[in-house]
């Protein structure tokens, strides 16, 4: 257990860029993960899927069930 830990600005910068390797790597992880779910399911996932027309004037960000609702009411 850790109490009172705090960090000064320069040690705190240090942490966030050793961890930067790990965030630049999720995206190529991500795509291997839905693609190996892709394999099991036959369902095609990305991290970002738009639907609707390219020219839209808004749009909507959702994940999970309440997409199927928003596409339906899209069409």
């Amino acid at each position: 257990m850790m109490r009172g830990l705090g960090n000064r600005p320069d040690i705190y910068f240090q942490g966030n860029v050793a961890n930067l390797k790990y965030h630049l790597e999720l995206p190529k992880l991500l795509d291997e993960t839905f693609y190996e779910i892709e394999l099991l399911t036959g369902r095609k996932y990305n991290p970002f899927m738009w639907y609707g027309p390219s020219n839209a004037k808004r749009a909507i960000v959702a994940m999970g069930s309440s997409t199927l609702s928003i596409k339906d009411v899209v069409n």
